[in-house]
């Protein structure tokens, strides 16, 4: 797989005036690029292109190259930002002070009961689709030739959603959660903000995974146990986070709800 030369800072400055693109819209997805409808508006995805061609091979030493460059781009071009804006960095005893804080919140979150169902259900999901061999279907499911095509593209749908979500509902629940024991007066809107976009991203990834496995619980009866307990482990997951954040119930994220 050949991947492009990463883009200079004046080409990501170039990108970021343009007018096609809507500002910050990367911050309400679900990072799922292929099924989305604003890749054409996105910078984020835009900038993915130039760099890696639009396609993404983890096995590939160039990928990793690539990514590293990305980074310190990205820092040189933070770094000159901070020298235009008189900005500077903490000093050694407010790094001290800051890392002490984000640990005694990563602590609390490790041990909170919402963090603990998710990897759970991660782990459970994960080990069931590998030994049921993601889902065979029924015969009864496919008996009807005209319809056999489309019931298994259906559930294969079904089973890519719900093995691309199963490893984001800890990740965004994780930095709702962060968010919320975050203590900054000084940055209390944009904290309050970032919590009621994680979590409502969690609420939307379960309940999408939710409907993956009722359709698959309808084309495979004789997992019914099984897959009930995994929907009511989402289910109990989802009211969690609707009772530890109400404001999630009401919230709509810009362009996507």
């Amino acid at each position: 797989m050949l991947y492009s030369t990463c883009m200079d800072k004046e080409k990501i400055k170039e990108l970021a005036k343009s007018d096609k693109y809507i500002s910050g819209i990367y911050n309400y997805c679900d990072r799922w690029c292929e099924r989305c409808n604003f890749t054409n508006k996105c910078l984020s995805f835009e900038m993915s292109m130039e760099s890696f061609d639009g396609g993404i091979d983890m096995n590939d030493k160039k990928f990793w190259t690539e990514l590293e460059n990305s980074f310190k781009l990205v820092k040189d071009m933070l770094t000159e930002y901070m020298k235009e804006h008189n900005i500077s960095l903490p000093t050694d005893e407010e790094n001290a002070k800051i890392e002490l804080e984000m640990k005694k919140i990563d602590d609390t979150i490790k041990s909170n009961p919402l963090i603990v169902e998710s990897k759970i259900y991660n782990r459970t999901t994960t080990n069931y689709l590998r030994e049921n061999d993601y889902f065979v279907p029924e015969p009864a499911a496919i008996n009807e030739e005209d319809k056999e095509i489309e019931n298994l593209k259906r559930l294969q749908d079904a089973i890519e959603v719900i093995l691309y979500y199963k490893n984001l509902i800890y990740v965004k629940l994780s930095r709702a959660l962060h968010s919320f024991y975050t203590d900054d007066e000084d940055e209390y809107e944009g904290y309050e903000e970032d919590k009621l976009v994680s979590a409502r991203l969690a609420v939307v990834i379960i309940e999408r995974s939710m409907a993956a496995w009722h359709f698959i619980l309808e084309k495979n009866s004789n997992q019914s146990d099984m897959i009930i307990d995994l929907l009511l482990q989402l289910n109990k997951i989802k009211d969690g986070i609707e009772k530890l954040i109400p404001k999630v119930v009401d919230y709509k994220r810009p362009y996507f709800d």
